[in-house]
């Protein structure tokens, strides 16, 4: 880690005290950090599919980045007197995303909810402090981002066609776009965590390492991952695999050129799923010296 002025300063206890606090609700806010997410669900429906894609992909994790570079690593005396706090808060937003997620029907505000679910989980690696914690709450800013930013592209190719974001007016999406279809499936697989997806090393990292400081809060929050594989495999169901037609039947698929994106995206979940060590090493001598 190299050295910084500012980092270097040595401020005193009572400062960092007060400072982390707002520096973690601040850049908090932006990574829709419990109760302070409400914007983001909102933001993602207003928006247009390339807004939602950077709001997901990039936006939050910019806040979840604030949080970790000016807030942990400028005031670590304080980021630990308010570690309880921030675990709490976060725990809190896993929970509360995934339980409002399960009750959407419009496919924007479902992934809306379970981003604010899975940025809580990036948050409570944050919070959790240790170096396991934190090397998966980065990796899941990484798999989150294009999680998300696949799941929105695929939402905004059928909204196009159909002009309904209702998931129960979609149905039989597999066999009239397959490769959009497998995109939206994939991006919802690594949303749940499924093994050999991005999603995976994430959250195991993340929830091992807040194991190790905060074992009840881990204990609340895992329960999230169970939610989160119910309304996901359901959305899945119902617009991908379900008989009915919906509002689908004149749906075509996505060209070879225009899906080139879309083949990245889930190229780079896959790739950083089966071989989790290409980030994480990465990340791991970064995590070891912040808390030295």
């Amino acid at each position: 880690m190299i050295s910084l002025p500012l980092r270097d300063a040595g401020f005193s206890p009572e400062f960092q005290d007060i400072a982390y606090p707002l520096m973690f609700l601040g850049f908090g806010t932006l990574a829709a950090v419990f109760p302070l997410h409400n914007w983001s669900p909102d933001g993602h429906v207003a928006a247009p599919t390339a807004v939602s894609m950077l709001h997901a992909g990039v936006l939050m994790k910019l806040g979840a980045y604030g949080v970790l570079r000016y807030g942990i690593e400028l005031f670590p005396h304080g980021a630990q007197t308010w570690a309880p706090v921030a675990g709490l808060l976060a725990a809190a937003g896993v929970v509360y995303g995934a339980l409002v997620a399960v009750q959407q029907t419009d496919l924007k505000y479902m992934i809306g909810y379970s981003s604010v679910s899975h940025m809580g989980l990036v948050m409570f690696g944050l919070a959790a402090g240790t170096p396991m914690a934190i090397n998966g709450a980065v990796y899941q800013m990484f798999s989150h981002g294009i999680m998300t930013a696949l799941f929105f592209s695929a939402v905004g190719f059928f909204y196009e066609q159909t002009h309904s974001r209702n998931i129960n007016e979609y149905g039989g999406l597999a066999r009239k776009a397959p490769w959009v279809a497998t995109c939206f499936i994939m991006a919802g697989l690594a949303g749940i965590g499924l093994p050999g997806l991005a999603g995976f090393p994430a959250e195991l990292m993340i929830f091992i390492g807040g194991f190790e400081r905060f074992p009840i809060l881990t204990l609340i929050a895992v329960p999230s991952l169970v939610l989160g594989a119910f309304y996901m495999l359901r959305v899945l169901q119902k617009s991908s695999l379900a008989q009915k037609a919906g509002k689908t039947p004149h749906v075509h698929d996505v060209g070879v050129f225009s899906g080139s994106a879309r083949v990245l995206l889930a190229g780079l979940i896959v790739l950083f799923g089966m071989a989790p060590r290409l980030l994480s090493d990465v990340i791991a001598p970064y995590a070891k010296e912040l808390l030295k």
